[in-house]
């Protein structure tokens, strides 16, 4: 008869990812309780790969005014009215 393993969990402490051990998963977790040490979870913030995605569109619009201010700038003609806009802080 197959010896069951305990139970394991997607996400390990930082202890028992530093050690390479298996965690449990519990606050302490069992390794850290059997060793008295600090049990400590980090709190990464995973991102859905739709958020990302509008995220990238966010930068690209963002890109996009970035150069015609820019373009706009290097102008002489619409260099001065477009900084003056700018130090107004309105929107181009």
């Amino acid at each position: 008869m197959a010896m069951r393993r305990g139970i394991t969990t997607g996400k390990a402490c930082s202890g028992c990812r530093k050690k390479k051990r298996k965690c449990d998963g519990l606050t302490p977790c069992s390794n850290c309780r059997a060793r008295q040490d600090q049990c400590t979870y980090n709190q990464t913030q995973w991102t859905s790969k739709d958020g990302l995605r509008s995220e990238i569109l966010e930068y690209k619009k963002r890109e996009a005014i970035a150069e015609t201010v820019i373009d706009a700038l290097r102008s002489p003609t619409r260099g001065g009215p477009v900084l003056e806009q700018l130090q107004r802080g309105e929107s181009l």
